[in-house]
């Protein structure tokens, strides 16, 4: 996640103020490092504190001035620096006073009391989990079940995405890229228009079935003019195209100059496309027809 977000930064000089993730991108390296780089965290922390049924770490209050932790009934667990590490210090309760204790049961088993682990960047995971309060993260982890995860369920379902076949790091890398490549390219052909087929496919489409069922040839009229017109422009552009090598070979004729004169008129309502083709075609028959009436031969010498 950090590599991919360092070069979006220095590739692409983007800056962005936010990055979404599931549960599996809430490490405390990931949080710490966005948090640092003033790009807010919106990614759910894994709870590990609700697997028992004890009581989670969220019931004991944290005094910062005394550096101690206060349980329900009102008992300090203090700093344990014989069992805290560089990144993680402990609390723990005195055995007497939780052995003792009426709520020990929803507590703890241990007979040394109950203990809990802060991490040192706690200050930064206490502000990560103040977002899932806030509009902007509900509203980002909506966005991210529509336009995110759907891609990973195609990759799965019909990319072979759940089981990688090359072996080493730097080929599992290739292989998704690839892959996210072919995601990438149907989008592209789909905007696009892939699939379209031009004349005579689409024309033919227009005959009505033998028995008479136009029902099931086009159910409803906006798709019947759909239909009309992508034939009507193929077979405009066919007859254009017809003319145009037409004029590279034979001498002028109206009958060829009328049918590039009168086919403006469908190609306007069709395709812009089309109109280009028709200036084409047009401007070879301006010129043959020049070249026809203005050639002058040289006189010759008396």
């Amino acid at each position: 996640m950090l590599d991919l977000l360092w070069r979006t930064r220095f590739r692409w000089k983007l800056w962005p103020r936010q990055a979404t993730g599931d549960r599996k991108y809430g490490t405390e390296d990931n949080l710490v490092a966005l948090e640092a780089q003033h790009i807010r965290a919106f990614i759910p922390l894994p709870d590990h504190d609700h697997r028992t049924a004890f009581f989670s770490s969220d019931r004991f209050r944290y005094e910062p001035e005394r550096d101690v932790y206060i349980c329900p009934t009102g008992k300090e667990l203090r700093f344990d620096r014989a069992h805290s590490t560089e990144r993680a210090l402990r609390y723990r309760a005195r055995a007497k006073e939780c052995n003792c204790c009426p709520l020990k049961a929803q507590c703890t088993t241990n007979l040394q009391g109950r203990s809990l682990c802060r991490s040192v960047e706690e200050t930064i995971l206490e502000r990560v989990r103040s977002y899932q309060d806030l509009e902007s993260y509900k509203k980002a982890l909506r966005k991210r079940q529509v336009w995110v995860e759907p891609l990973f369920a195609e990759g799965k379902d019909w990319h072979g995405m759940r089981r990688f076949r090359l072996p080493r790091l730097w080929r599992v890398n290739s292989e998704a890229l690839l892959r996210a490549a072919g995601q990438n390219l149907k989008r592209l052909l789909k905007k696009r228009g892939w699939g379209r087929r031009p004349f005579p496919t689409e024309a033919v489409a227009l005959i009505p079935p033998a028995g008479g069922g136009t029902e099931a040839f086009s159910r409803t009229p906006v798709m019947r003019r759909q239909r009309a017109s992508i034939a009507m422009a193929s077979l405009a552009t066919w007859e254009v195209v017809k003319a145009f090598s037409e004029a590279k070979t034979k001498p002028f004729s109206l009958a060829s100059s009328s049918i590039v004169a009168f086919y403006p008129i469908l190609l306007y309502y069709f395709h812009y496309f089309y109109i280009f083709l028709f200036l084409i075609s047009f401007t070879t028959r301006i010129s043959s027809l020049g070249n026809k009436l203005w050639t002058i031969k040289p006189l010759s010498s008396f």
